[in-house]
């Protein structure tokens, strides 16, 4: 039977989250170690358990311990293999957290190999292709379906997807992973179809948000293709649908800087610093951008050239072009 966890045990789990979101990677570490070690001994439950290992295998990614985090990841697909798929016999997952875990894996080996479609990378981009087959993660999908009254939306033949394991119950966000881990490894025309495929899907079960996310992916990865003109009317088409899109915002402002429009470009940052509830913070930071976000270089390369060329005003978020 599982014990509960002392004040000074929950404490040290808090910290070790935090030491995480500040960067402080090795400090990390060494928390989330002893926090696993505990949860063990007081035998948690097994979500408690997988979200631990996968956060130390996050930090493990973070300090470039790419074989260790892949080896903490097989240990939470371990773990959430137990209930992380239906009893019903249809193949998809309980809950969207265990494909997530599949791409957090790929992208590990991507690190670590550097290999397009090779090794490691190639096993796991196989692999991926099967969780996209087997439309893993559908739960949030079918509730939304069920609450307006209609059913598991289905790619039309013809989709330029189609060939690809979308068939009966393919999962938009298995799609969405799919195709994050796709332009990682470059390979930016077949991650442009599965953001395509997925932005279809979300919206078909009028789910708008996740729709827009991965139309906004679409976008940068025409941009990256060197649609340029196409990659900004769907960055402005996103937002005349979610005005305070932040990523949208300074995307659309870096590309103005590469324009040469500098006024374009301090009003988009402006706007995403100073009138949306997000703010601009985390797109100080090259590294949140090429790593969390997961922009193309091209457009990542004008942003730098912006950030190198504005001046930041204490306490409000806005620059000021020198």
């Amino acid at each position: 039977m599982a014990a509960d966890p002392s004040r000074a045990q929950i404490q040290q789990v808090q910290r070790a989250f935090q030491a995480f979101n500040d960067r402080d990677l090795r400090n990390a570490e060494v928390l989330f170690d002893q926090s696993v070690q505990a949860w063990e001994q007081l035998e948690r439950p097994r979500d408690e358990m997988a979200a631990l290992v996968k956060a130390r295998g996050n930090v493990k990614v973070d300090l470039k311990k790419f074989e260790a985090a892949i080896e903490d990841f097989d240990r939470v697909l371990s773990i959430m293999s137990v209930d992380g798929t239906k009893t019903d016999g249809s193949g998809e997952a309980a809950y969207s957290e265990y494909p997530d875990v599949f791409v957090q894996r790929g992208l590990a080996w991507v690190r670590e190999g550097g290999r397009e479609g090779g090794g490691k990378v190639g096993r796991d981009r196989e692999r991926e292709d099967r969780r996209v087959e087997n439309g893993p993660g559908w739960s949030r999908m079918e509730r939304g379906a069920e609450q307006v009254g209609g059913s598991r939306p289905r790619l039309q033949p013809g989709h330029p997807t189609l060939g690809r394991g979308e068939g009966e119950g393919i999962n938009p966000f298995v799609l969405t992973f799919r195709g994050n881990a796709l332009t990682r490894l470059g390979m930016y025309k077949d991650a442009l179809q599965d953001f395509e495929a997925s932005a279809d899907l979300f919206l078909a079960s009028r789910d708008e948000e996740d729709a827009l996310l991965a139309r906004a992916n679409a976008a940068l990865t025409y941009y990256e293709l060197g649609y340029e003109e196409t990659g900004v009317k769907l960055m402005q088409d996103v937002l005349r649908r979610q005005p305070g899109f932040v990523d949208v915002h300074v995307a659309l402002a870096a590309h103005a800087w590469g324009e040469g429009n500098l006024g374009r470009a301090e009003k988009e940052w402006r706007f995403a610093c100073e009138q949306t509830t997000t703010g601009c913070a985390s797109y100080r930071d090259l590294d949140f951008v090429q790593r969390i976000r997961r922009w193309p270089p091209s457009l990542v390369k004008k942003l730098e050239g912006f950030l190198a060329k504005s001046k930041v005003v204490a306490g409000g978020g806005s620059s000021v072009l020198r």
